[in-house]
């Protein structure tokens, strides 16, 4: 069984960086699908809620939010990325409390949400605490 580990994250992330540029925080986090996402899916029925929320491996720099969407079975192998450019973010609202916070971000007038764990269970990765703190921290600056 494969557990979710800093060296995968760190080599996931790197893969994202541009030249010259580190993280200043890590996470594992979720996104959480909205509800234009969930229509899409009606169709479908119960396989949207198989599909509803997508793992990743996510990394703050000075220029970029980075995510590595990890495989659902095998969360040593990536399965794609999303890089978002900080200064395209429209508006982000942060809920940085509790031991779940989250960051709901407007970025070409699409919402995405994104859940963090503070404590993550059966998990090796180290610094999920400060990661969250610097990512909630630099995303409440962008504000809107």
């Amino acid at each position: 069984m494969n557990i979710t580990n800093d060296n995968d994250k760190m080599e996931m992330l790197n893969s994202l960086l541009d030249e010259g540029e580190s993280y200043k925080g890590t996470v594992i986090a979720t996104i959480l699908p909205s509800a234009k996402f969930y229509l899409m899916f009606a169709a479908i029925g119960g396989a949207a809620a198989a599909i509803a929320n997508t793992y990743c491996y996510m990394g703050i720099t000075e220029k970029s939010l980075n995510m590595a969407i990890i495989n659902s079975v095998n969360v040593s192998k990536m399965e794609g990325a999303i890089k978002i450019p900080l200064d395209k973010i429209e508006k982000a609202k942060v809920s940085a409390g509790g031991i779940r916070p989250s960051a709901t971000l407007i970025c070409n007038g699409e919402k995405i949400k994104i859940a963090m764990t503070k404590i993550m269970l059966g998990s090796k990765v180290t610094g999920q605490k400060e990661g969250i703190q610097v990512i909630c921290d630099r995303l409440s600056q962008i504000g809107g």
